[in-house]
């Protein structure tokens, strides 16, 4: 649906359901950083400076998920999403070679606790940076708003790519997926068949008389704890 914001017309979209969870987690929550992603690319070698900020730039410009803004509507206070055209940017660059790894770790943690202005504001930070032992590459630090654990290493291998293409001439990256039709696709989801199907699935997994018992290492630990009570009994 298109928007006016600031005097500029924007093609906006309804938040996600994904969206709106962070959007409730900051309206709960007394510090905004709660939202912030901070994370770090750091390899033991030299960088070339200059063409890693043209690496995160172009980056930046196949991402639209980096351009994502958030926007209140002043009259239903309704919030929309939307996607500002890709301008140039310069990253700054900070040498703490210098420093103990623990004094430039502390100043990564004070930037990550940072807030962003949610509403109409950039969702990320992005700073080239020298760090002790040898190692270089850059500190970025992301609203959850528009990226997520998996997200932000689709974004870094993006830059590497990008970083290699430009420095040592491999294939360019193929290109990536875009944000807005994702979005769309999880828009149409409520009212699709998949949805139906998914609803049935789950009612019936929650009338099962057994609590579901879910663990990242299969179901052992639950078997262990079932043959304690056996042998107890």
């Amino acid at each position: 649906m298109e928007k006016i914001i600031g005097g500029i017309k924007h093609d906006c979209y309804p938040l996600t359901p994904a969206r709106m969870v962070h959007m409730y987690t900051l309206q709960l929550s007394p510090t905004h950083e709660i939202v912030n992603i901070g994370t770090g690319t750091f390899l033991k070698t030299d960088l070339n400076i200059s063409v890693l900020r043209e690496a995160l730039n172009r980056a930046i410009e196949r991402c639209e998920a980096m351009r994502l803004r958030i926007w209140k509507h002043p009259e239903t206070n309704e919030d929309w999403q939307y996607v500002v055209p890709y301008k140039n940017q310069y990253f700054e660059y900070y040498d703490f070679s210098g420093l103990t790894e623990e004094k430039a770790h502390s100043i990564l943690e004070r930037w990550t606790h940072q807030p962003f202005d949610t509403y109409g504001g950039v969702l990320s930070r992005i700073v080239i940076v020298s760090m002790p032992d040898g190692y270089n590459g850059y500190y970025l630090n992301v609203h959850h708003a528009c990226a997520d654990s998996g997200s932000v290493v689709t974004f870094t291998k993006n830059v590497m790519d990008l970083y290699c293409h430009l420095m040592y001439d491999l294939p360019y990256p193929a290109p990536m997926t875009s944000y807005i039709e994702s979005v769309k696709k999880d828009l149409e989801y409520p009212e699709s068949k998949k949805a139906k199907r998914d609803d049935a699935y789950w009612g019936a997994k929650l009338k099962m008389p057994e609590p579901m018992f879910t663990d990242f290492t299969g179901p052992g630990r639950l078997l262990t704890l079932r043959r304690k009570e056996l042998s107890q009994a």
